[in-house]
């Protein structure tokens, strides 16, 4: 293993909260229920806003739909392709 990529996971690693690492937990135990496929996700802290795309690289949409809770859910011929959450933190 290169020693300059250990060690950078592990300063990654280290910075993470407990709080952090149980919500990854909690989402990877989600995405373990989801078809196995390589998927595109991108969280932007300052707008609070995570982005997950079904396929990578990233898919267009040709149309989105927003739920009831500000989840923004993108199709593309009648397929979901990806989804937006807003207020991450609040959720």
């Amino acid at each position: 293993m290169n020693q300059r990529f250990s060690r950078k996971a592990s300063i990654s690693i280290m910075d993470l909260s407990q709080a952090s690492i149980n919500n990854c937990l909690q989402l990877a135990r989600v995405l373990q229920g989801i078809e196995q496929k390589p998927f595109w996700m991108s969280y932007e802290a300052e707008a609070d806003v995570m982005y997950l795309n079904f396929s990578s690289p990233p898919q267009s949409a040709t149309n989105t739909e927003v739920t009831d809770d500000d989840i923004a859910v993108r199709y593309d011929s009648g397929k979901i392709v990806g989804i937006t959450v807003t207020v991450v933190s609040g959720r």
